[in-house]
C-alpha cells in the first residue's frame, strides 16, 4: 500500500502540474524547483490531499486492503469513461482540424470501435460498480456521486480555456522545464 501511495502522488503531482500550465489550477502549481526542475509545489499539494483523504479512514481503522480496492475500482472506472470521452473527442477534433496524411481509419474508423469496446466496458462496469469497488450500494453511490461531480466541475473549470486561448493552451514558456527535464 505505501508505494501505491508514492505511486498516487508522484502522478497526481504531474498532472495538477500540467492543468496549472494550462491555467486550469492555480499558476503557482506550474512553478518547478530551479534546482532540480520538479514540480516541488503540485508535489507538497499532491501530498496534503493524500494525507487529507487518508486520515479517515485510519482514523476509523479501516482494512487497507479495501481502502486500496475501493481506489483502484474508482480509478478504473474513471479511467474507462475518460478513455470513452476521448474517444467522442479525438473524431470531432480531427473533423475540425483536417491535417495531411490523417487516414479515415485513424480518423474515424479506429476512434469507433473503441467508443463501442470501451462503451460495452463502461456500461458493464456501471451496473457491477459495487462488485468493482468492493463495497457496499451505498459506497458504490457514494463514489458514483464523487466520480461524475469531479466530471461536472472539470467540465466547468476547463470548459472557458479554449474560448480564452483559443485551439491551442498557451503555456508559460518558464512552466517547460519539467517537460524538458523529463523529455516529455
Amino acid at each position: 500500500m505505501p508505494r501505491a501511495t508514492y505511486i498516487v502522488i508522484a502522478v497526481l503531482s504531474r498532472y495538477m502540474y500540467n492543468l496549472s500550465a494550462d491555467r486550469i489550477l492555480h499558476r503557482r502549481l506550474s512553478k518547478v524547483h530551479t534546482r532540480h526542475g520538479s514540480p516541488h509545489r503540485a508535489s507538497i499539494v499532491a501530498i496534503v490531499l493524500v494525507v487529507v483523504g487518508l486520515v479517515p479512514f485510519v482514523l476509523i481503522d479501516s482494512d487497507p486492503h479495501q481502502v486500496y480496492t475501493v481506489l483502484v475500482g474508482v480509478y478504473a472506472y474513471t479511467f474507462v469513461a475518460l478513455l470513452y470521452i476521448m474517444c467522442i473527442a479525438v473524431p470531432v477534433y480531427l473533423h475540425k482540424h483536417r491535417e495531411a496524411g490523417v487516414t479515415l481509419w485513424k480518423r474515424l474508423i479506429a476512434p469507433a470501435l473503441a467508443l463501442i469496446g470501451l462503451g460495452v466496458a463502461l456500461l458493464l462496469s456501471t451496473q457491477n460498480f459495487g462488485l468493482l469497488i468492493g463495497g457496499s450500494q451505498t459506497m458504490a453511490n457514494a463514489m458514483f456521486a464523487l466520480v461524475y461531480g469531479l466530471f461536472v466541475v472539470g467540465a466547468d473549470r476547463g470548459g472557458g480555456v479554449t474560448e480564452h486561448f483559443g485551439d491551442h493552451l498557451h503555456r508559460d514558456p518558464g512552466t517547460q522545464r519539467l517537460a524538458e527535464v523529463c523529455r516529455w
